[in-house]
C-alpha cells in the first residue's frame, strides 16, 4: 500500500505470472474501492488483467473471496 497503483501495474505488466502471485495481487487489489483510500484505483486495472484476477478467485471455495473478486474484477 506504499507504492502507487500506476508502480504496481508497471511491475506486473508482461510478466509470466505464478498463481502464488496472482493470489498476492488479487488480494492487494480486492482492497481497493469506495470504501478506500484508493477508490478510484480498480479502474486502472486492464480488462484483461481483472479477467485473469477473477479468473484466478473463481477458483477458489472462499464464497467470501469469490463475492468480493467479483465485485472487484467482475465489472
Amino acid at each position: 500500500m506504499l507504492y502507487p497503483t500506476q508502480d504496481l501495474l508497471l511491475a506486473i505488466d508482461n510478466v509470466n505470472l505464478t498463481e502464488t502471485q496472482l493470489e498476492g495481487i488479487a488480494r492487494l487489489f480486492r482492497q481497493f474501492g469506495p470504501q478506500t483510500n484508493r477508490p478510484n484505483d480498480l479502474n486502472l486495472l486492464s480488462k484483461p488483467l481483472k479477467e485473469r484476477l477473477l479468473e484466478h478467485c473463481l477458483k477458489s471455495n472462499d464464497k467470501f473471496k469469490i463475492r468480493v473478486a467479483e465485485r472487484a474484477f467482475g465489472q
